[in-house]
């Protein structure tokens, strides 16, 4: 047993098992998605990989949930 138990993939099968419910991590995302501008960062790999990475990194994280507030890209009206 003590090699299933190091499995990550089972750990959430043995918590429904033993009734811990699940462990969810939250990502708030806001802001541009993309290159923005000299001055202005939006939402890259480089701002978002290390909350990801943080968000993972608990062993008992069963699910990351993204929660992204990206404003709208303006419609192009037809000329």
């Amino acid at each position: 047993m003590p090699y299933l138990a190091s499995m990550s993939w089972i750990d959430p099968l043995l918590d429904r098992v033993r009734g811990r419910p699940p462990v969810v991590s939250i990502v708030p995302l806001r802001g541009v998605i993309g290159t923005v501008g000299p001055l202005r960062r939006g939402l890259t790999i480089d701002t978002v990989a290390p909350l990801l990475e943080a968000a993972f990194r608990p062993r008992a994280v069963t699910a990351v949930a993204l929660v992204v507030n990206s404003p709208a890209a303006r419609r192009c009206s037809p000329s």
